[in-house]
C-alpha cells in the first residue's frame, strides 16, 4: 500500500506529538517567557520546555481561569518524572532548582471546561557567592 505525501506528513506529526521528541524549546536563558490569556481547550494541555543547566533555577508563576493540574517534569528514558506537581490550582509560583542539566517542561492540563492561563517563566542564572 502506497501512502500519499499528506498521509505521511500526518503520520509524522502524530508520532512527534505522541513522543514529544519533535517539540521545540521555548524556554531560554535570554529572556523571560511571558504569556497572557493562553487558551487551553477542554481536556488538552499546554507546555513550555527548555534545557536548564545544573545550578540554574526555574522561576515560575501562573494564574488560570479554572483549576488546572500543573507540573514541572523531565524524562528519563520513557518515564516522565515530575518533581513539582500542583493539583486543581488556579495559581501557583515558585523557584525550582534542577539538580542536573537536562530538558525540563512546565505543563498545564485542564479538564472539561478548558482554561485561560497567564504565566511568566524565567531561567535564573547560576548563583555566584
Amino acid at each position: 500500500m502506497t501512502r500519499s505525501p499528506p498521509t505521511r506528513r500526518l503520520l509524522a506529526a502524530a508520532a512527534c506529538g505522541m513522543l514529544g521528541a519533535c517539540a521545540t524549546d521555548t524556554l531560554t536563558t535570554d529572556q523571560p517567557r511571558v504569556v497572557k490569556a493562553s487558551p487551553i481547550a477542554p481536556f488538552e494541555f499546554h507546555e513550555e520546555c527548555g534545557t536548564v543547566g545544573g545550578g540554574e533555577r526555574i522561576d515560575f508563576r501562573f494564574t488560570a481561569t479554572r483549576p488546572v493540574h500543573f507540573e514541572i517534569y523531565y524524562k528519563e528514558g520513557i518515564t516522565r518524572i515530575a518533581p513539582i506537581v500542583r493539583e486543581n490550582v488556579t495559581e501557583s509560583s515558585g523557584v525550582f532548582p534542577p539538580p542536573v542539566t537536562r530538558r525540563y517542561c512546565l505543563r498545564w492540563d485542564v479538564g472539561r471546561e478548558g482554561a485561560l492561563v497567564d504565566y511568566r517563566i524565567r531561567i535564573l542564572p547560576v548563583s555566584r557567592p
